[in-house]
């Protein structure tokens, strides 16, 4: 009983290094989705910075 408990910890352990790291991916993806989508709707909307300089 007690090496199914000590193999269930090591196993929990390696699930939350996983999810730590996939956590990190996710949130990289995201910053990378929100700044697309936010030049593809400054571009759309035509509210470009250097819109006046012409």
């Amino acid at each position: 009983m007690e090496f199914q408990l000590e193999k269930l910890t090591k196993q929990n352990r390696e699930i939350e290094e996983l999810c730590k790291v996939l956590l990190v991916v996710v949130e990289s993806e995201a910053a990378t989705c929100t700044q697309v989508s936010r030049e593809l709707f400054e571009r759309s909307s035509g509210r470009r910075r250097h819109k006046w300089s012409r």
